[in-house]
């Protein structure tokens, strides 16, 4: 049997591969039967009519027809449960009773774990609500109730912290797809909130420490006065010491005179006020 979706009949589903994923399997495969108008020989709506050949024929004939609709949609693996099957009521109610737990323990355990869902700080609020669904569409189908309003105030209470102002700000809504739907938007504002301060943050931080965006412009003929390295020049003179050039130094890269060493920028500027003061005078 093919694992990769089921063509047949026009319909394209997964097919059932195991546990992971009976429930919209079953969900689906309802959809299927229904609107082939099969499905009244799975749940039993349909009994074979008794006394007329004739009639059973014909009912045997659609009964067949569900049946491998179901067994078409199952992965190999799957097919070990319904291999012995002569109906597609029987076929259907193997698969539940190997996928499906009616134990009131296993309906207690899938209620708390539900229940006591909590949604981590800065978690993708879209795969969250998916694995919520999940657990309550799990005990729809060990047959306990589960409201389309417990699920809601449910996804409320799992929210972070975090969350709680727009808990209080949520007022009433129409159905759970509605609150779903409040809650991805808030996701996304918060998301496009958190770039925007941060972006701002970076901007802030390179205005106070001086610094721009890009790659600084290397400047030909200009000599760093603290590496001595060509193409900038150090900002800021924080020390006198700092500012000492060594005027051999200053010859042998052929600065030339006094003028051009002012025009390069303020650091050689400060330089040149900082010799004439007298101090920094190298003697030999």
């Amino acid at each position: 049997m093919a694992e990769s979706s089921s063509l047949s009949g026009g319909y394209r589903i997964p097919p059932l591969k195991g546990a992971e994923n009976y429930c919209m399997w079953r969900i689906q495969m309802q959809d299927i039967l229904r609107d082939q108008g099969l499905w009244g020989y799975v749940d039993g709506s349909l009994p074979c009519p008794e006394g007329n050949a004739i009639a059973g024929s014909i009912w045997g004939q659609a009964d067949q027809k569900a049946l491998t609709i179901i067994r078409l949609r199952l992965s190999a693996e799957m097919m070990t449960w319904v291999v012995w099957s002569t109906s597609a009521r029987h076929a259907w109610l193997a698969l539940e009773k190997v996928f499906v737990a009616r134990r009131p323990m296993a309906k207690v355990t899938a209620r708390r774990k539900f229940l006591r869902y909590q949604i981590e700080e800065g978690a993708d609020m879209d795969e969250e609500v998916r694995k919520m669904r999940k657990l309550g569409e799990d005990l729809i189908m060990m047959e306990a109730d589960v409201s389309d309003e417990d699920f809601a105030l449910t996804l409320l209470t799992a929210l972070p912290s975090s969350w709680d102002p727009f808990v209080s700000s949520v007022g009433a809504f129409t159905d759970s797809s509605d609150l779903i739907g409040r809650i991805l938007i808030e996701e996304a504002r918060r998301k496009d909130r958190t770039v925007t301060e941060t972006s701002l943050a970076a901007t802030n931080g390179n205005r106070a420490t001086g610094k721009k965006g890009g790659r600084s412009k290397f400047q030909k003929g200009v000599f760093c006065h603290h590496c001595h390295k060509e193409g900038h020049i150090r900002p800021l003179v924080r020390r006198p010491q700092e500012a000492r050039l060594d005027l051999d130094w200053i010859a042998s890269q052929s600065l030339g005179s006094a003028t051009r060493a002012r025009t390069t920028n303020n650091c050689s500027v400060r330089f040149l006020r900082y010799r004439r003061s007298g101090a920094g005078v190298r003697t030999a």
